[in-house]
């Protein structure tokens, strides 16, 4: 009888080593896939900074916008610009500043403000007309090339003009563009929207000392 319940304790033990044995090992093996999965998110978080902080030296890993902005920006040729633009445009369709790059592309490759650099500079509206990010290039393309432009584009950076002057950033960069034009029509519109753009800051002071002096 003493027998029979040694060997069936040696049985539970020898059981329950084994169970023990199969979870240190399963512990092993996660502990050994947890490292793994930790180094691979360490290779791709390293490899995104190195593509953002070097777009035009860094591995191309990611398809971020900005790095193919930034590349076709800095693009020599012409073909390689269009291609790099893009690229930006179908990794960030909803940005205004890709459009207006590869309508400055097209504009390079053609020499002229051709109808698909006029094309991009139409989307660059379509998708964001009050981008922050395009208020600048946009409104030097728009200004500059005033009578080359159909009516639509004009139109719109009209009201871009008048939203972005509301800030005194914006009021600053159409007075120094004001001057830099050659088209008559195109100095008449930007030096009108300035001294609208005054004329209404000068009311609304005008009515803030009205206020005070109530």
């Amino acid at each position: 009888m003493a027998g029979d319940l040694s060997a069936s304790w040696l049985i539970v033990a020898n059981m329950l080593r084994a169970r023990m044995n199969l979870s240190l090992a399963k512990m092993r093996m996660c502990t050994s896939v947890m490292r793994v999965a930790t180094l691979i998110t360490c290779a791709i978080c390293a490899t995104a900074l190195w593509q953002t902080a070097l777009p035009l030296s860094g591995p191309i890993a990611f398809p971020f916008s900005e790095t193919y902005y930034a590349r076709a920006a800095a693009a020599p040729v012409a073909a390689d610009k269009i291609a790099w633009a893009k690229k930006a445009v179908n990794a960030a369709p909803r940005r205004a500043e890709n459009w207006l790059l590869l309508a400055y592309a097209y504009q390079s490759a053609d020499n002229t403000l051709s109808p698909r650099a006029v094309d991009a500079l139409r989307q660059s509206y379509s998708v964001a007309p009050f981008s922050p990010d395009a208020h600048d290039g946009r409104l030097q393309a728009v200004f500059s090339n005033w009578g080359a432009l159909p009516a639509d584009i004009r139109r719109m950076a009209i009201r871009e003009a008048n939203l972005y002057t509301t800030r005194e950033a914006g009021l600053a960069f159409m007075k120094r563009l004001a001057p830099t034009l050659h088209d008559t029509n195109a100095k008449f519109a930007a030096n009108l929207i300035i001294r609208a753009r005054e004329s209404r800051k000068e009311a609304d002071w005008a009515l803030n000392q009205a206020n005070i002096n109530n």
